[in-house]
């Protein structure tokens, strides 16, 4: 089960893998003014929250995620050479953060492999603050992720074999955009544009251009970036009036877009109140997160 936290109130999402697509038996949101552990102590008693193994999701602004090239060194020596490379691109002293990496394919051939990596870097009082409202409600807290591996998680289900997919979703404070190819995070950038700026009638003109333009300037960047890779389509993640939305970025963006219902890969039956698209949008990330798979440990 996902359990995420916002400025409006405690989310939870349990998904499980056991038919043709990833069935949702149970989500919903507890609003409140600012989560904390007596929320998250009605909420575990309200849906057994105890029960499960339990992931979070950090929010924007409380994580970076920083785009450099591998460190030539041993493996075991890699999480401290980005450290160092990283040092004068993070917002908070670079002893003061806990860094893990996330390396991106190449194109194959020796000269290219893992040339790129992402650095994800959160404040370690951002870390210890999610630990200790989770640990203080007696919940075991198994992993604290991040919303471009929980985007990465539902692209994978969309994408065709050997064709890269963006992927780009909208929340309320801002936009991320994500190009995947068989279910490897090869780019993400956020854009400014947020999920209510879309829906005023009298600015949602405007920031559709600002939109295409950000756009354009990402997808320009992943083309000199990665040469090597052609995306097929852009797919727009759940979103009132995504269709209208998606026609606007077809005119100006030289690719197929699609607006993506997500009852076309999740089971909803269970969850009736996820065929809306608003809701669909609220608890697009957490959905996302929700797929994650462990590794088995050996």
């Amino acid at each position: 089960m996902v359990v995420t936290l916002s400025p409006t109130g405690v989310g939870f999402v349990q998904v499980k893998r056991t038919g043709a697509k990833p069935a949702v038996t149970r989500f919903g949101l507890h609003e409140l003014a600012a989560p904390n552990v007596r929320s998250l102590r009605t909420l575990g008693r309200k849906f057994q929250v105890d029960r499960y193994r339990l992931s979070t999701l950090l929010n924007a602004g409380e994580y970076q995620v920083i785009s450099i090239e591998a460190p030539n060194v041993p493996e075991d020596e890699l999480k401290d050479a980005v450290r160092w490379r990283i040092k004068d691109l993070v917002n908070h002293p670079v002893d003061d953060v806990t860094i893990d990496v996330l390396k991106v394919p190449g194109t194959g051939s020796p000269s290219s492999r893992n040339r790129w990596i992402y650095a994800v870097v959160a404040p370690n009082n951002v870390i210890r603050a999610r630990m200790k409202l989770f640990q203080e409600a007696k919940y075991d807290l198994s992993v604290i992720d991040v919303p471009e591996m929980a985007q990465r998680n539902i692209a994978a289900l969309l994408e065709a074999p050997g064709q890269c997919l963006a992927l780009l979703s909208f929340n309320e404070s801002g936009a991320l955009l994500t190009v995947t190819l068989e279910g490897e995070l090869y780019f993400c950038r956020r854009l400014s544009i947020a999920r209510p700026q879309l829906s005023q009638a009298d600015e949602a003109e405007r920031q559709l251009g600002r939109l295409t333009i950000e756009l354009h300037r990402s997808l320009d960047h992943f083309d000199r970036q990665f040469a090597f890779l052609s995306i097929e389509r852009l797919v727009l993640a759940p979103l009132q009036g995504a269709p209208e939305v998606a026609q606007a970025i077809a005119r100006d963006v030289s690719l197929p877009v699609d607006a993506l219902d997500l009852g076309d890969v999740f089971d909803l039956s269970e969850a009736a109140e996820l065929e809306e698209p608003h809701q669909q949008s609220r608890f697009f990330l957490a959905l996302g997160a929700a797929l994650r798979q462990e590794e088995p440990e050996t």
